[in-house]
């Protein structure tokens, strides 16, 4: 009776997307927007465009995939999970990824944004895809890159200091290998030299050709032993007091489902970034029918400013480009194991975790005001206690820690859908000032969970199948100094964004957010520091529009204001981008305008960029982007990327700071990229 319905609605499905407009492979941009909104700083952008690399790299099928991973895309409501799971567990595997249409709570739009995200690895019934999708559902590839800007910077110059001048090449090249075998043993390896980076073999200084390697071999299986990961990993476990806390950024558009952190456990590392993972083994054991143990050891080099005895700060940069670069590199090394213990039966998961962090120099720093209680020593434990608890159209979850040295933190909040229209989050944090951890990421207002207090409630209401509206409130606070805030602060954050799709081919919404911050007044006459608030206000109106089958059009309008100590400035950039899909070649193309007073009202937009890479440029000052993007499939195995990047400068006639400065107002970028798929 099952193939019969699903043929029948496999056919009806066909029809329907056939008088369609094509829907475009979800990117990276929308991703990004969707997880994470708009970020705050440079730092926070470059965090968005890894993680959004690690989420994309790991295609997930359908029928393997867990609650946690499900919950990692923020999509599903934790009923809809449940209800997914527990159509498969009855039905068995999906023939198709269509079938869900078949899952109560499942409708044609929900389907179509999970599509981008997953798939059927052995489809009974294979619907047309474009060739981006084929790309994707390939698990296998090589994938070769290439970038630059095409101007000289700083370090490049023959005039720059002889220990500040860039040994290697001005671009930058990377290796992304990824191969699967037999379904449940998966490998992968990534090799990379920044603009800068020399390449050549060097084992005594651990250089083994490029700058920098990574790779990992992973074992997936039902039995007894359920994962083994040798290589480059990450570990997520409860709501990231500890451990990661999966991909979910929040502060996205949405509001309510990717606040909650997903518990995925280990996953393999895959993006470049060259901090934030652990380096050894890693395994998880099922003990039971309903328990699992997982343990992992690392042993990975970090770089360092090393005095004679200890080490006075880890740089993040990962970059390695001249001699005073390379005194840092992989010079001290980071050791760390653990162990967690899970407990899933029904509705119930809960869990134990306790890791040690050690390192090969004690970690000391130069003393500021800001930096107080900032981790000092050569190790740390950290022990936690997590669970959630799902109730038909509530959840629950929650996870305390407590670092060794240092104090405690705590997460705590709840998902409940009030009426078939309206979704609610509600979420409570208190992090101590002297909580340490390097490998959490859990929800707040600051990269790491110390420091802070806050109260978060987000909502989503749809108004009808066209319109919808999202948004949330968080209020915070500071209760010991920090960067540019020398006092205890309390703070705000509101949101608020209204979609109309009046079709299917056409998306239109209206968003606004505010956010409230304490920073230091300029103390040029005294040695005494005083704070004011600053009110930071962004808005965009953005519609997403296809004109035929083949084109389509996106213009979005962006302005900030921000008001401190009196005075208010402002800035605004405009795009508009065109997508021309013709057979097998693909044209997206940007042209962009924006004036910022100052560097506060900075301007980020999520750019098209090639696959498996995530583009976030910071838009300063006044002038022009163009960007154009164009892909080519050849053939089924292989496609090619080119992409170009013009930004024209009408305020300055130098671009960037220090060594990467460039002489001039224009900076042109290009990156070519070929993929193989087998």
């Amino acid at each position: 009776m099952r193939p019969i319905l699903l043929i029948i609605y496999i056919t009806a499905v066909t029809t329907t997307v056939a008088q369609e407009y094509p829907r475009p492979e979800i990117t990276a941009e929308q991703l990004a927007e969707e997880l994470a909104g708009i970020p705050s700083t440079d730092e926070a952008a470059e965090a968005i465009e890894e993680n959004i690399v690690q989420l994309l790299s790991l295609p997930t099928d359908l029928n393997t995939a867990t609650g946690d991973d499900l919950m990692a895309y923020g999509i599903l409501s934790p009923q809809q999970i449940q209800d997914l799971l527990t159509y498969r567990t009855q039905h068995g595997d999906f023939l198709s990824i269509y079938e869900l249409q078949a899952v109560p709570g499942f409708d044609l739009p929900t389907l179509y944004h999970l599509a981008h995200y997953l798939h059927v690895a052995h489809p009974a019934v294979t619907p047309a895809l474009t060739p981006r999708e084929a790309l994707r559902q390939r698990e296998s590839y090589v994938l070769m890159r290439y970038e630059q800007v095409l101007e000289t910077r700083n370090g490049f110059r023959d005039d720059t200091p002889p220990d500040q001048q860039f040994r290697g090449s001005a671009g930058r090249r990377s290796l992304r290998v990824r191969t699967v075998r037999k379904g449940n043993v998966r490998a992968g390896l990534l090799a990379e030299n920044d603009p800068g980076e020399s390449l050549h073999w060097h084992p005594g200084n651990r250089q083994y050709g490029p700058d920098h390697l990574s790779g990992y071999l992973q074992l997936q299986r039902r039995g007894r032993l359920q994962q083994l990961v040798l290589g480059d990993y990450q570990f997520h476990f409860g709501q990231g007091l500890v451990a990661g806390g999966g991909f979910n950024l929040g502060r996205g558009t949405e509001t309510v489902t990717a606040v909650q952190r997903n518990a995925v456990g280990l996953r393999p590392y895959t993006a470049a970034q060259e901090t934030g993972f652990l380096r050894g083994i890693a395994t998880t054991l099922a003990l039971n029918r309903h328990t699992t143990a997982t343990t992992f050891c690392s042993r990975a080099s970090r770089d360092g400013n090393l005095t004679d005895t200890a080490t006075a700060s880890l740089p993040t940069t990962g970059l390695h480009r001249n001699t005073r670069e390379l005194t840092t590199r992989y010079a001290l090394q980071q050791t760390t194991g653990g162990a967690s213990v899970r407990y899933q039966r029904g509705r119930l998961d809960a869990g134990a975790l306790y890791t040690y962090t050690h390192f090969s120099l004690p970690v000391t720093r130069v003393a500021t005001l800001y930096n107080q209680s900032y981790f000092t020593g050569s190790h740390y434990q950290n022990v936690s206690l997590h669970l959630r608890y799902t109730y038909t159209h509530l959840a629950v979850f929650a996870e305390v820690a407590r670092s060794f040295p240092g104090g405690l933190a705590h997460i705590a909040g709840m998902l409940v859908s009030l009426t078939p229209a309206l979704d609610i989050a509600i979420l409570h944090r208190r992090y101590a000032a002297d909580y340490y951890t390097l490998q959490g990421h859990a929800f707040g207002q600051s990269s790491q969970p110390r420091n802070e207090s806050g109260l978060y409630t987000g909502w989503k209401y749809r108004f009808n199948r066209r319109v919808s509206a999202t948004g949330y409130m968080d209020l915070f606070r500071f209760p010991s100094l920090r960067y540019r805030s020398y006092t205890p602060a309390n703070g705000h954050e509101w949101f608020i964004r209204i979609t109309y799709q009046p079709v299917k081919t056409t998306t239109l919404f209206a968003q606004l957010r505010e956010e409230v911050n304490t920073r230091n007044l300029s103390a040029l006459d005294t040695n005494l520091y005083s704070t004011s608030a600053g009110i930071k206000r962004n808005y965009i109106l953005a519609c997403d529009y296809a004109v035929t089958r083949t084109l389509r059009f996106k213009t979005r309008l962006q302005g900030s204001g921000y008001s401190f100590a009196g005075s208010i400035t402002h800035g605004i950039a405009l795009a508009q981008d065109v997508r021309l899909d013709r057979g097998p070649l693909t044209i997206t193309a940007r042209y962009a305008l924006f004036n910022t007073d100052d560097y506060d009202n900075r301007q980020y937009l999520y750019e098209n960029d090639v696959w498996l890479a995530s583009s976030v440029p910071v838009y300063d000052g006044q002038g022009v982007r163009q960007v154009l993007l164009i892909e080519y499939t050849f053939t089924r195995h292989l496609r090619a990327w080119l992409r170009y990047a013009h930004t024209r400068y009408a305020d300055r006639d130098e671009i960037g700071a220090g060594l990467d400065a460039i002489k001039g107002p224009r900076r042109n970028e290009i990156k070519v990229q070929l993929a193989l798929t087998f």
